[in-house]
């Protein structure tokens, strides 16, 4: 009689169905080891959830605008027959609305938008964000000191106030007085950082700046004291930028009328120290004095007229920013998103449970085959 020989593939394949079978019935058998973990991390997260307070996110949307032409630019080829020489590349040295965000980055914007005041009416109070964040984070006896500590109307007490170091100091032995920040606070306006965002979209020119706050009025506030405290830094500097430049053509106009003055006596002076009729190295020498002088005047004129445009450019905004979505107070909250959280970590605890059935299912396996 012919025994039926099996390819080993399929032996491979009915031993996994076999071992797959007994893994299942192990997991069936011991389920509620399965789903402690599972409960125990759902149970965890819930309590995260509900302890933790709702975030409100809200956002504001500007087109930032520029206009202008160069103002320098028309002066290069006088300012060069008069031996000036200047500065090239104004549109280069402006601020593009994609070096927002690092705009936004900085320290100093941050630390301005931290000691900004925000209201929170749910909580009946008003405070900068340095203040609302270091009263929320606060050592726990100081916390319980703060609940049981009446607080004044509109202000977050802050107990041990006279202990708490300045957020920023400046060095004494400093001759500029450099400012210095704390530990804490630096990481304070790292989570500012988290918090306000300000983002630039090339396609369509727009400038997003969205903040995040556990109350949806500080929120909104948030979002329209970065958004205004950016735009004034922006317009502060062009203004300043301008500014400069209309000192710049200034002194350029006023030694050009110098020059223009020095060549108009020299020409007086050849013309009463030298007589008609004029030799011919004189005559030379004369209408050499006469083509700077033309020349001067005429760098001269074209200052003046530069300096006006200059002088109404410094009058002006620029950049001129159009707000399309102004900041509103959210009324749905932005997370944490509570179903989601909840069923992550019951998943991942329900994958403890089962790699634990499957590893003591293992050894029992083991122990029973030396046995």
């Amino acid at each position: 009689m012919s025994s039926v020989k099996v390819p080993a593939q399929d032996i491979d394949l009915i031993k996994m169905a076999s071992v797959t079978r007994t893994f299942l019935r192990a997991i069936w058998r011991q389920r509620v080891d399965v789903l402690k973990p599972a409960m125990l991390l759902a149970v965890v997260a819930l309590a995260w959830v509900l302890v933790r307070p709702p975030e409100y996110v809200s956002v504001m949307r500007v087109i930032p605008y520029r206009g202008g032409a160069n103002i320098t630019g028309g002066l290069a080829g006088l300012a060069g027959l008069a031996g000036v020489r200047l500065p090239s590349g104004g549109a280069e040295q402006t601020i593009t609305a994609d070096l927002y965000p690092i705009v936004a980055a900085s320290l100093d914007y941050r630390v301005a938008v931290a000691e900004a005041p925000l209201s929170f009416p749910s909580l009946g109070m008003s405070a900068t964000f340095s203040e609302y964040f270091q009263s929320l984070y606060a050592p726990l006896d100081r916390r319980l000191i703060r609940l049981i500590t009446p607080q004044r109307s509109g202000v977050i007490e802050k107990p041990g106030e006279r202990h708490r170091p300045s957020p920023q100091v400046a060095h004494a032995d400093s001759k500029r007085q450099h400012p210095y920040y704390t530990r804490d606070y630096l990481n304070l306006l790292g989570s500012l950082q988290e918090r306000l965002v300000v983002s630039y979209d090339r396609k369509t020119s727009v400038i997003t700046i969205s903040s995040q706050m556990p109350d949806p009025y500080a929120a909104a506030d948030l979002t329209s004291i970065a958004s205004q405290l950016l735009m004034d830094r922006i317009i502060q500097y062009e203004s300043r930028k301008a500014s400069e430049t209309f000192t710049f053509v200034q002194r350029l106009q006023r030694e050009t009328k110098i020059q223009v003055e020095k060549l108009q006596a020299d020409i007086t002076a050849f013309s009463e120290k030298n007589r008609q009729p004029l030799s011919l190295r004189a005559s030379l020498d004369l209408n050499r004095l006469q083509r700077e002088y033309d020349i001067a005047t005429e760098v001269y004129q074209q200052y003046s007229r530069e300096l006006e445009q200059a002088r109404i450019k410094m009058n002006q905004d620029t950049p001129i920013f159009t707000v399309i979505d102004r900041a509103t107070v959210p009324a749905v909250r932005a997370g944490p998103r509570r179903s989601v959280i909840i069923l992550v970590c019951f998943l991942a605890g329900a994958l403890i449970g089962l790699g634990w059935v499957g590893i003591r299912s293992a050894r029992q396996r083991t122990t029973e085959a030396h046995s």
